[in-house]
């Protein structure tokens, strides 16, 4: 259960030794990297390519108005949504589960077809009848753009499997160093063409997202095509393609609507927007929101990762989830608290600062969305108890009352004021927000309650944090609202992310110790290196 994947969704990590022959298995143990070394591989590039894209983003925003960036978000949405159609068959999640070459070669040639079909059809649609389709969903500006997204679709798919064939070879760094050509790719486009006549047009935003994704496609395609395409002795046959849907029928049966959901969650609120109010609105919603997935990106997707295999483990063990619970939830809030605390206190002030005076708007919409996300960075990883004590459906129900929510709140804002007004989209946002807060702090109980967990030590390990990184940022926001000093307001500021990292080894020193020790070890780390906190 995850919310809203995007189109550089994360490669799933598949057991070393599935995907292989047993004769290989027993063969060469030795030559798989250690756990510890493809996670930090993995990691170091996601961290990376995260801190390019912050890095230029303030200078894509200068060249480019709202409006385009709009355009922009329209087309990663549409993208996501068609990407469904061909991710949702699942087909590509079940090459590690192949029990040959042969195999897995069959599951990744009907992997590439279905998404192959389905980019081609949407890529008709899109020639024929794409300005009925933009003008039917109220965006008649995206209407001559409309054929970015089945040429997204197709780049992507193809990347996705391509990773998914070097996470299987174990060659994680090459996974590491495609995403981060990717966003270089993208960003170099957008910033040359920002200089030239395609400057401050969707054009130029648009061509670099293509020459990303087309760059991440094509780099080092080489290898893991001629590893999955070479089998020595096994002609292809088209029957084997029958024979693996058929084995593997399970996974579009039951992950289409898990793949559907997460995507209409990520794409439904950037649709509604522009069709409801503007696409100049969904560029600041676009350019507001990424930063505040920073922390879901970097820090919750792993650690529910983890704490679902402790879980696990303790359940298959009969020991309590209730220490592991506890864990988990101390280290989401110490390091979400304050980067959380910066945003809500100073949000419009930071957007207006880095990406010029235009952008004012997007902080109000980061601080709008921030309860919301604030809440999902913690009971999305706890929400993994649903998976690991069986309860599978209770996870589906969330994904639909997510959907139900954004529906809600989106014509609840267009219906209680005027579409055309700044304060209807911010009604609108506020109304996700809460709705969103909602949802989660239920999740979250729900999943306390399940690790039979205290309540009331959760409340005491979730205030401290929250109050600490408020106090430390008092002086900032005094310096913003009341006194109006844009300088004192960044000394203070300077001052406070100077004095956190202290705070925060000085009480919490398991932190940084256990960061150094999963960087150290040759073996394989135990999974309180990840998550312990002192």
């Amino acid at each position: 259960m995850t919310h809203g994947s995007s189109t550089s969704s994360s490669t799933p990590e598949p057991d070393a030794n599935q995907g292989k022959k047993p004769e290989e298995e027993s063969s060469s143990p030795a030559k798989h990297p250690s756990l510890s070394s493809s996670l930090f591989k993995l990691s170091s590039g996601r961290v990376a390519t995260t801190a390019i894209a912050a890095a230029t983003g303030p200078i894509v925003a200068r060249l480019y108005d709202p409006n385009c960036f709009g355009i922009l978000e329209l087309a990663v949405a549409f993208t996501v949504l068609f990407y469904a159609g061909s991710r949702g068959f699942g087909y590509g999640l079940a090459m590690p589960l192949a029990t040959s070459k042969a195999e897995f070669r069959a599951v990744f040639v009907l992997a590439l077809l279905l998404g192959g079909t389905v980019s081609t059809l949407v890529g008709v649609a899109a020639v024929f009848a794409g300005e009925a389709i933009t003008d039917y969903w109220g965006h008649p500006e995206f209407a001559k753009y409309v054929i970015v997204a089945p040429l997204l679709c197709i780049g992507v798919t193809i990347r996705n499997l391509l990773d998914l064939v070097l996470s299987c070879e174990r060659q994680f760094g090459i996974v590491a160093v495609r995403g981060m050509i990717e966003t270089i790719g993208r960003r170099v486009v957008q910033i040359g063409l920002g200089f030239t006549a395609l400057g401050n047009t969707a054009t130029g935003l648009l061509s670099g997202l293509v020459f990303g994704v087309g760059a991440a496609a094509l780099a080092f395609s080489v290898k893991p095509l001629k590893a999955v395409l070479h089998v020595d002795g096994e002609p292809f046959r088209f029957a084997d393609l029958k024979t693996v849907a058929i084995r593997y029928r399970n996974f579009p049966l039951f992950r289409f609507w898990t793949e559907f959901l997460n995507a209409v969650t990520y794409s439904l609120p950037i649709v509604l927007l522009g069709s409801l109010f503007s696409v100049k609105v969904v560029g600041y919603y676009g350019v507001g929101r990424p930063l505040l997935y920073l922390p879901l990106v970097l820090f919750a997707q792993t650690s529910r990762n983890v704490f679902y295999i402790e879980v696990s483990k303790a359940t298959a063990h009969g020991h309590s989830a209730a220490p592991v619970t506890m864990q988990l939830l101390r280290l989401l809030v110490t390091l979400v608290a304050f980067p959380f605390m910066v945003v809500l206190l100073l949000g419009a002030f930071l957007f207006e600062y880095v990406y010029g005076p235009d952008w004012r708007e997007a902080g109000i919409y980061a601080q709008l969305l921030l309860p919301g996300i604030a809440v999902m960075a913690i009971g999305l990883p706890v929400s993994a108890m649903f998976e690991a004590k069986n309860r599978m459906g209770e996870g589906l129900l969330l994904n639909i009352a997510l959907v139900v929510v954004q529906c809600l709140a989106m014509f609840s804002g267009a219906m209680l004021c005027d579409p055309n007004s700044t304060l209807a989209p911010r009604v609108a946002l506020a109304f996700l927000s809460a709705g969103t807060a909602l949802i989660w702090m239920y999740v979250s109980a729900r999943s306390i309650k399940i690790a039979q967990a205290s309540r009331r030590q959760t409340v005491r390990i979730l205030i401290p944090p929250c109050l600490e990184a408020f106090l430390l940022l008092l002086p900032a926001a005094i310096s913003y609202w009341i006194m109006g000093s844009p300088i004192a307001t960044l000394v203070a500021l300077t001052a406070a992310c100077v004095i956190y990292p202290v705070l925060l080894h000085r009480r919490h020193p398991g932190i940084s110790r256990k960061v150094k020790a999963l960087l150290k070890r040759r073996g394989r780390p135990e999974p309180s290196d990840i998550i312990e906190v002192e």
